[in-house]
């Protein structure tokens, strides 16, 4: 913070466009206006900080991290097969800061408007193709698909970042 607070003073003194070298011969007299207009924007400047100081600390903060199960599970971490399309309800919640997903629906609702950052891994096995897709307020937005592998898994992941509002669902 004290470096960004001298990168500003620093600014304030270019942008009124003094050179120290000027200055320097000018009386005491001379140089109190600018004094007093350099401590007028570097007030003005401390000022704008604490206000997006105060105004980053009253946002409301999101995180959530989840997995289908534990890694410990064994060939409990396997899901499906299914023959329509399943919501996936992640039962391993790592963080929910926000509130925003509901363990016993595997719905995330954007508890604020913003910018959202989603992850997503899969692996099929055997001769088993897998889909999985992310959905925003029911329209698909990415998919990852996984074909059959026989005797080793085939990995997939894909990532998206989406500007939500405030109630928007996402769903996988």
């Amino acid at each position: 913070m004290a470096l960004l607070q001298l990168l500003l003073v620093g600014c304030v003194c270019v942008a009124l466009g003094e050179d120290v070298a000027e200055t320097a011969d000018l009386t005491p007299m001379e140089q109190e206006p600018i004094s007093a207009a350099i401590e007028t924007r570097l007030k003005a400047t401390e000022d704008q900080i604490e206000a997006l100081k105060m105004k980053l600390e009253g946002q409301d903060k999101v995180v959530f991290s989840a997995t289908l199960r534990a890694p410990e599970s064994g060939p409990e971490l396997f899901v499906g097969p299914f023959n329509v399309e399943h919501t996936l309800v992640f039962k391993n919640i790592h963080t929910n800061i926000g509130d925003g997903y509901k363990s016993g629906t595997g719905i995330f609702t954007a508890p604020v408007k913003g910018f959202y950052y989603f992850s997503f891994g899969v692996a099929s096995w055997g001769k088993n193709y897998l889909g999985v897709m992310l959905k925003k307020n029911g329209e698909t937005i990415t998919s990852v698909y996984s074909d059959a592998g026989g005797d080793h898994s085939r990995p997939g992941a894909n990532s998206v970042i989406l500007h939500l509002d405030k109630m928007d669902q996402c769903i996988r």
